[in-house]
């Protein structure tokens, strides 16, 4: 994704905003976090009134998901609306629907494509996918626009199945000089089902995997941006993401957690607001969690503060999805920190926030 540094952040402009344009999908995932694939997304007029609305609000980069963005016959034109206000485009998709024509249209529009690879092997992929054929135009994508000069990253989840074949991936995409990215943390859909997460790696597998991949390790790479206040994330200070339902969020993160709030009956507390409701502009900065965010400091996180882990990355999305609490360590980051750390021979620390925590994790 695109980086921009605030010289001012503490004005926390939305300076990254991502935007889901449809819950519709050419695969059928099997560790999909959306839980219904009906819905169109906000209609084109809506799009271009929260695209200019962003504009004077002083963002410089939107990021297109969905959903597969393209599945939406008037995508380009949504693409067009946007580059016609100077922002920055940065694409997730799947690829299916990229062929020459498409291509061209988007070395045009986009700053940068993220396009989906689910494993390194068609029969693996494609299993995981739910869609016969879908590493092949996959493929095909990745090639049409790595002609094109288009910048492309491909994303993989770390998906159970997938886990041998992922050398593969590697060496084919090293050999075309594409950067590959892999994501460890498989969610829970929107509505709050944990079936996703069978297809997760267990610790031990994640350990295997940074020991095969150390450049991944997440304890070397802290995703932190310097231009922000005492090192914080960009969520809620420098970004957002709005949903197909024009629901605003601190990031994706938090959306799953809402979700299963409302369909358990409870309130969504860590929704900002939604933009057929209200201004964008209010809701960025009215919404009372949003405040708690951008006045959180590195001391916020107390238990954090007196973990042994090194180069750990509390998450407060995650934390909130566990514990409804944005500084209160979630599981799935410390568990991955571990795994980190234990593939560098650094072993299990014993004063982890794993083992502080266990035990004591409060339900909502």
């Amino acid at each position: 994704m695109i980086a921009a540094r605030s010289e001012r952040p503490r004005e926390h402009a939305p300076l990254h905003v991502q935007i889901e344009l449809t819950w519709r999908c050419s695969w059928r995932c099997v560790h999909c976090y959306q839980d219904d694939h009906g819905l169109a997304g906000l209609a084109l007029e809506q799009l271009r009134a929260l695209i200019g609305q962003l504009a004077r609000c002083g963002t410089l980069h939107v990021v297109v998901t969905g959903g597969e963005p393209l599945a939406r016959r008037d995508a380009f034109e949504v693409l067009a609306a946007i580059r016609s206000t100077g922002m920055a485009i940065t694409l997730y998709t799947n690829g299916h629907h990229i062929d020459d024509r498409a291509a061209d249209r988007l070395a045009a529009e986009v700053a940068g494509v993220e396009l989906t690879l689910l494993g390194g092997e068609a029969a693996v992929h494609d299993r995981l996918a739910g869609v016969a054929g879908a590493f092949d135009r996959a493929w095909r994508a990745i090639r049409l626009l790595h002609e094109r000069d288009v910048d492309v990253v491909v994303k993989t989840p770390l998906l159970r199945p997938a886990l041998a074949s992922l050398p593969a991936l590697d060496r084919d995409l090293a050999a075309l000089g594409i950067t590959w990215s892999v994501d460890p943390e498989i969610a829970r859909t929107y509505a709050g089902s944990e079936a996703p997460r069978r297809y997760a790696l267990t610790d031990e597998e994640l350990r295997r995997f940074f020991v095969a991949f150390p450049r991944f390790d997440t304890t070397r790479r802290l995703t932190i941006d310097p231009g922000a206040p005492r090192g914080m994330c960009l969520a809620a200070r420098q970004f957002c993401f709005i949903d197909a339902r024009g629901d605003v969020y601190p990031c994706l993160s938090f959306k799953s957690a809402c979700d299963a709030d409302e369909a358990a009956g409870l309130q969504a507390q860590a929704r900002l607001g939604n933009v057929l409701e209200a201004p964008f502009e209010r809701i960025w900065r009215e919404a009372a969690i949003a405040h708690r965010i951008r006045e959180a400091s590195a001391a916020s996180f107390s238990t954090c503060g007196s973990c042994q882990s090194v180069g750990c990355r509390p998450c407060m999305a995650q934390n909130w999805e566990e514990h409804r609490e944005l500084f209160e360590p979630a599981r799935a980051v410390c568990s991955l920190t571990e795994a980190a750390m234990a593939a560098r021979g650094a072993g299990f620390v014993a004063a982890s926030r794993l083992t502080r925590i266990a035990g004591r994790d409060r339900v909502a």
